[in-house]
C-alpha cells in the first residue's frame, strides 16, 4: 500500500488540482486571496485537489461550494449532464515553489512541487431575492477573502506580473538582486500607473479613468474601472498564483468568455 504521506506530496509525485473561472452576474471573475497552505499570499481561483474517482465537473461544483458557498449552475440535461461547468484546458506546473520560495529555502523541495491543473468555468447561480453573487468565507483557514475582477483586470496583472519576474530572473542571472520584493514592485506599478492617469493625487481613489487603455487590451469603460480599484484594493499588491499566471501566459488568444 503507498505511503499516503508521499502520494499527498507534490514534491514527490504529481497532483492533480481543479481550479474554476466563476462568472457571475456581469461576467466578473472570483478571485481568492490564499493563506494557510501551498500559494499563500497569492491571489487564486477558487478550487482544489481532484479527489478519487471525481469527475472535473463535479470537483469544480464541491470545491466552489465548499469555499464560497456558491453554486455553478451546472444547466444539466440528460443528454449533457454537467454542461453547464465546461473544461478550458489544463496547465502542466513543474518545479513550482511557493512564492517567495527560493531553491536554497528550509522549507522548499530542492526541485519544487508539481501540479498539473484543470482549468474549468461556470456561472454562478443567482440565489431568489439576491441582484448580485455574493461569495462567502466559509475557510478563513485557507482563504482570507475574495473580489470580483474584469478579466482584463486578470489579464494585465499576469502581464504585469511575468515582467517583473523576468526582470528579477535577469537580474539574478547578472550576480544582481533587486532592492524589493514583488509584492512592492507590483503596489509600485499600479500607484504610478493610477498617478499618470489621473495625474492628481487626490484623485488616486478613482484609479483609472473611462476611454484610459491599458497593456493593449483597451479602454476600461466606467464599471470596469471602479472593479479595477476595488481589486487593487484588495490585493494590496499580492501576486497572481503562478499556475494561474502560467495559464494566462499560454493562452494569450482567450477572450473574456474564455472562448
Amino acid at each position: 500500500m503507498p505511503d499516503p504521506t508521499k502520494v499527498s506530496d507534490a514534491s514527490v509525485i504529481p497532483r492533480v488540482g481543479v481550479a474554476v473561472f466563476v462568472f457571475n452576474e456581469k461576467g466578473h471573475i472570483l478571485l481568492g486571496k490564499r493563506t494557510g497552505s501551498h500559494g499563500s499570499g497569492t491571489l487564486a481561483l477558487p478550487g482544489g485537489h481532484l479527489e478519487l474517482h471525481e469527475s472535473f465537473q463535479e470537483c469544480a461544483f464541491r470545491e466552489v461550494l465548499e469555499e464560497t458557498g456558491i453554486e455553478l449552475d451546472p444547466s444539466t440535461s440528460e443528454a449533457q449532464p454537467w454542461s453547464g461547468i465546461s473544461f478550458v484546458t489544463a496547465v502542466n506546473s513543474v518545479h513550482m515553489r511557493d512564492h517567495g520560495e527560493t531553491q536554497t529555502s528550509s522549507s522548499s523541495p530542492p526541485l519544487g512541487r508539481h501540479y498539473v491543473t484543470i482549468f474549468m468555468k461556470a456561472r454562478a447561480t443567482l440565489r431568489p431575492g439576491q441582484e448580485t453573487v455574493q461569495a462567502l468565507v466559509t475557510e478563513p483557514e485557507k482563504c482570507l477573502g475574495w473580489v470580483w475582477v474584469p478579466w482584463s483586470y486578470l489579464r494585465a496583472m499576469s502581464v504585469s506580473q511575468s515582467s517583473i519576474e523576468e526582470m528579477k530572473r535577469r537580474a539574478e542571472s547578472e550576480g544582481n538582486r533587486l532592492p524589493v520584493g514583488l509584492e512592492k514592485l507590483l503596489r509600485a506599478e499600479r500607484l504610478a500607473e493610477a498617478m499618470s492617469v489621473t495625474g492628481d493625487r487626490d484623485d488616486l481613489k478613482r484609479e483609472r479613468r473611462v476611454g484610459v487603455a491599458h497593456d493593449g487590451l483597451g479602454p476600461l469603460d466606467d464599471e470596469e474601472a471602479v472593479a479595477w480599484a476595488q481589486a487593487d484594493e484588495f490585493a494590496q499588491g499580492s501576486p497572481l498564483f503562478q499556475p494561474l499566471v502560467n495559464f494566462l501566459v499560454q493562452n494569450p488568444h482567450l477572450g473574456p468568455g474564455l472562448n
